[in-house]
């Protein structure tokens, strides 16, 4: 009697295995979807965070919040660009706004 597994069984055992890939796979995309929205968030809620903690030190409130966004580095883990409405009110386009 030989040991192992013969070709049709890895065969089988391969397929299940890429069933069960396709079947998660809209979830995991869901979840890393609404992970990247969160972090967006998050970091908006820090930059106006900051820019409240700072701003009433400040004479100029437009360049204090232009220099925050810029030493804070890249907001939208997607890589989108924030739009500035106005000091102390970010929007991402993909993400919404963390201004409210």
């Amino acid at each position: 009697m030989k040991k192992g597994f013969t070709l049709v069984e890895m065969i089988v055992i391969v397929c299940i295995i890429a069933v069960l890939s396709l079947l998660s796979a809209p979830s995991i995309i869901e979840t890393i979807r609404s992970g990247n929205k969160q972090v967006c968030l998050d970091n908006q809620k820090a930059i106006l965070s900051e820019y409240y903690a700072k701003s009433p030190y400040t004479d100029n409130k437009e360049t204090l919040f232009k220099q925050i966004i810029n030493e804070y580095g890249e907001i939208c883990p997607n890589g989108t660009i924030i739009d500035i409405t106005a000091p102390g009110h970010l929007n991402c386009p993909l993400h919404g706004s963390a201004s409210n």
